[in-house]
């Protein structure tokens, strides 16, 4: 397993040497600029096999810019994570304490339910009676 230290190591040892030639056409520097610079020791080099090898120090700082800005990134969406993790937090909560007020609700409703059918079955005895005509001894009569 690669850690991010040992990635970062790994991309700020990756600077490469480059000929005059590929130097040149990579930076758009002349090649008579180079060696005055090369004379001057403006630049790191290297003399190998004849040849001047500049090293190039954009890859390393390229490399850099780029750990660096995905550190940012990876920030970035870490905090953009923490806000929607304490939103979701949030709806839970509320979610949680609506589900206790349906339930309370529900218990009362259930109980009033219970409430009205005992009062119906005691009630009950009163009809029969209203439906046999004993009612009618009970109304005063019209002319």
């Amino acid at each position: 397993m690669v850690t991010m230290s040992s990635q970062r190591r790994y991309i700020l040892n990756s600077r490469e040497w480059l000929s005059l030639n590929g130097y040149s056409a990579k930076h758009k520097i002349s090649l008579s600029t180079l060696r005055r610079r090369i004379r001057a020791r403006e630049v790191e080099f290297k003399l190998e096999g004849g040849k001047y090898l500049l090293l190039d120090k954009s890859a390393g700082n390229f490399s850099q810019t780029a750990v660096t800005e995905t550190g940012a990134l990876v920030g970035e969406i870490k905090n953009a994570y923490k806000t929607i993790l304490q939103e979701k937090e949030q709806q839970i909560l509320q979610l949680k304490e609506e589900i206790v007020d349906l339930k309370t609700l529900v218990e009362i409703l259930e109980t009033e339910n219970s409430r009205l059918k005992s009062n119906a079955i005691e009630s009950a005895p009163i009809d029969p009676w209203l439906s046999r005509g004993y009612a009618k001894e009970l109304r005063p009569e019209q002319d």
